[in-house]
């Protein structure tokens, strides 16, 4: 692969508006790598890895000097990013190779309106709020080798890490003690996601972020845009937001049909789990397709992803009924054959 079919986006502005949080490197265990993948950060099954981190309040007293800082969004409930570090798929019978940009970790605390807050039990939703639970992982680290074998654009599991500790307080605290005191469920087996996506993993939520700049929303759709223009048209000088929208309605549909063809459902295709450049994400939710209804709620909620970007952008009517079209079209004729 040539680099100018590089996913490297417009990096350089990215970083100069990026938000930090403080992490430490906790007791973990490496418990899964992908084969496929390359393993840039050196990991291995049954050993420690500095790159299993928790979020830390800046008071933290133990180990002061191991804080390092890691970037955040507002929207991001429980992942930060590691960096823009370009890995790939290993070779396969001389078959191109996908090129990944963004490697996130998710599962690393609770991050509310881009600042630390404590993990703990959310009585209504029945859940932990900050930490991922193994078997989401696995699960969604199979599911996503699945469909990205039938062609879907999904971000990849690079690795699990298994915690001992978590931060809470302003201390390190063992698992064990985490459920004495209650603040994670008995049954919780908190690990990180180590993910890279194929360019960004910034959401379409963050585009009616009320709280994002003015100047980084424009460099996160910049920054898509440019992935987009160098995966599909190194030449292209010029790419405008109907360009955007209308590529973007056909990745989506293409994706959509293309799981639903291979039988599966997402259940939660949101703003949320669905990347600036069309990349779909967590598919802890995913199950196989029983009904036709099934298909349905997943194709309105694609739908109404597609309406978010196409409000954002500020397109025309006449303009959002191509991309509306678009999108339908894409799904469809990927969809064949279920």
């Amino acid at each position: 692969m040539t680099t100018e079919h590089m996913p490297f986006g417009e990096t350089r502005e990215l970083k100069a508006l990026r938000e930090l949080l403080p992490t430490v490197e906790v007791k973990n265990k490496v418990i899964f790598v992908n084969p496929n993948l390359e393993n840039p950060f050196r990991l291995e099954i049954g050993q420690p890895t500095n790159i299993g981190r928790f979020i830390s309040a800046q008071n933290l007293k133990e180990d002061p000097g191991d804080k390092l800082y890691f970037e955040t969004e507002r929207t991001h409930k429980r992942s930060l990013l590691l960096g823009r570090i370009m890995i790939s798929e290993k070779p396969a019978d001389n078959l191109p190779r996908q090129l990944y940009r963004d490697i996130d970790v998710k599962g690393v605390g609770y991050i509310v309106g881009g600042g630390i807050d404590e993990v703990h039990i959310h009585p209504k939703l029945q859940g932990n709020l900050g930490i991922l639970n193994k078997v989401e992982a696995k699960l969604n680290t199979n599911t996503s080798e699945i469909l990205c074998k039938a062609g879907v654009k999904v971000a990849r599991t690079v690795a699990i890490i298994e915690l001992e500790e978590i931060v809470s307080s302003g201390k390190k605290i063992s698992i064990k003690e985490a459920k004495k005191k209650k603040i994670i469920f008995q049954l919780a087996e908190p690990v990180l996601e180590v993910r890279a996506f194929p360019g960004t993993q910034e959401r379409i939520v963050n585009l009616h972020n009320m709280a994002l700049s003015p100047e980084k929303r424009a460099a996160y759709i910049a920054d898509a845009k440019a992935l987009i223009i160098q995966e599909l048209k190194p030449d292209t000088k010029s790419f405008s937001d109907e360009d955007y929208a209308v590529w973007f309605a056909k990745k989506l549909g293409e994706n959509l049909g293309r799981m639903h063809k291979r039988g599966y459902m997402h259940k939660n295709i949101s703003e949320h789990n669905v990347t600036l450049d069309c990349t779909i994400v967590d598919f802890d939710t995913a199950r196989f397709v029983e009904t036709p209804s099934d298909l349905a709620n997943d194709f309105k909620m694609g739908e109404q992803v597609l309406h978010i970007l196409i409000y954002s952008l500020g397109l025309s009517e006449a303009e959002s009924e191509t991309a509306l079209t678009v999108f339908k079209r894409s799904y469809d004729q990927h969809k064949k054959g279920f």
